[in-house]
């Protein structure tokens, strides 16, 4: 089995809940089809680029990069729903408690997470302003 091969079964697991058809609580083929499809496409691009010169030559190192960007998208994001529940919602914003939860964090942390730079990218956004009557402290 070559590296590309190994990296795509790590990226693309098979948990068996992906691979249970819920009533017959058993993999199907047509799910266990599908995964092997999806490493084998994934293995084929790791290939293709490492050898057309697109990549840095190692599939490694470039599926931990394409993770991080991911990764960074994924907490911009976060932070931009946070300001959205807290400073947006109408008639009032989310409790900093439930927020904190869902994010898993803390309060104190929470109210860190996000600041102007993202209210003005939420307004931009909606093309309206925040709330007037949402200041920290407020709904905790």
């Amino acid at each position: 089995m070559e590296t590309v091969d190994e990296i795509a079964l790590i990226v693309i697991r098979s948990g068996e809940d992906e691979l249970r058809d819920t009533k017959k609580r058993a993999a199907t083929p047509e799910a266990a089809a599908l995964l092997a499809e999806r490493r084998r496409l994934l293995a084929t691009q790791l290939l293709k680029g490492m050898t057309d010169g697109r990549f840095d030559s190692d599939p490694l190192l470039t599926i931990l990069a394409g993770l991080r960007r991911q990764r960074l998208e994924a907490e911009m994001t976060s932070r931009l729903l946070v300001a959205y529940g807290r400073k947006f919602m109408r008639p009032r914003p989310y409790r900093l408690v439930d927020l904190a939860d869902a994010m898993g964090m803390s309060i104190s942390g929470l109210r860190t997470v996000y600041s102007g730079d993202e209210i003005d990218q939420v307004a931009k956004v909606l093309g309206r302003k925040p709330n007037p009557r949402v200041r920290e402290g407020e709904n905790e």
